[in-house]
């Protein structure tokens, strides 16, 4: 909490449970410590959606920026965050993360092309927690749809329509949890990193040519691999994922495997699938691309 008094920010909660005595007795410490924060308890679950169209009621400040509650941050790094905040160049501050699978990212970018952007780091925003937004960019976000991303919907239906400007820090300065024990996509993966990326990205598909708009499509896939061929037979084979007609459309225009070979792996028998991901996982420094 010393970052948060240190840099006078101000720390809104919003909890899908009851504010139980022991919430209550850390707001009251806090507080008492001249530490903004405000708690919202929500009744119901509001989902990842429900929770960020509610903090935005709440915006007071030039910069906004929504942390999931498995995603933790260096804080001693965050000078160079409030370095880029004060500088009030940018539109959007995305951050990096030391997830593997943004390895990839090892330049800063400063960018105000909106294609560009949306191929290079459209499926990083997909982290919640990774883009700090400017407070202006949300007073029109319409907060319709974008199920288990909203931070896509709002990136994209302002920069679709609005010149702005992009700093990309890639100093890993964000983590997430190692010990969360499953994350809330465990057993929905294709419905959302297939069906609700896939119909986030839809309605802004007049932006872009057809080639740049299936890179887009895929590009979570390829950088991520969870929709990659072997991590599509391990959840097969371990009964994660089932054949569902209705979303093997999106799968296949979400995932950057062959769709030949994804459409055949949905045929084989599980006890054969695990034996495919064992043999795959044994020579996985060979087979890194496509799988």
């Amino acid at each position: 909490m010393n970052i948060i008094k240190s840099y006078n920010i101000t720390l809104i909660i919003s909890d899908n449970k009851y504010c139980d005595e022991n919430n209550l007795h850390i707001i009251k410490i806090n507080k008492k410590n001249q530490i903004k924060i405000e708690y919202i308890s929500n009744d119901i679950d509001k989902t990842i959606n429900g929770n960020f169209n509610n903090i935005l009621n709440y915006i007071n400040s030039k910069y906004f920026w929504v942390i999931g509650d498995s995603i933790s941050f260096d804080s001693s790094q965050f000078f160079l965050i409030n370095k880029l905040l004060n500088s009030d160049k940018y539109d959007f501050i995305c951050l990096n993360s030391k997830n593997k699978s943004r390895r990839s990212l090892k330049k800063d970018i400063v960018s105000s092309d909106y294609i560009y952007i949306c191929k290079k780091l459209l499926w990083h925003i997909t982290l919640l927690g990774s883009t700090i937004f400017k407070s202006e960019v949300l007073q029109n976000y319409s907060k319709n749809g974008y199920k288990n991303f909203p931070q896509i919907g709002a990136f994209l239906e302002y920069s679709s329509k609005n010149e702005f400007s992009l700093y990309f820090l890639s100093l890993n300065v964000l983590a997430t949890d190692s010990n969360k024990k499953q994350s809330y996509w465990f057993n929905n993966l294709i419905s959302t990193f297939a069906v609700d990326w896939v119909n986030a990205l839809i309605p802004f598909k007049d932006n872009f040519n057809q080639k740049d708009f299936y890179t887009i499509l895929k590009s979570h896939s390829y950088h991520t691999k969870i929709l990659g061929l072997r991590n599509l037979i391990l959840f097969i084979s371990k009964g994660y994922l089932d054949y569902n007609p209705k979303e093997l459309d999106y799968l296949l225009l979400a995932t950057h495997s062959s769709k030949k070979l994804v459409n055949f792996i949905f045929k084989l028998p599980r006890g054969l699938l695990k034996n495919i991901y064992e043999i795959l996982y044994y020579f996985k420094k060979i087979f890194t691309y496509p799988f």
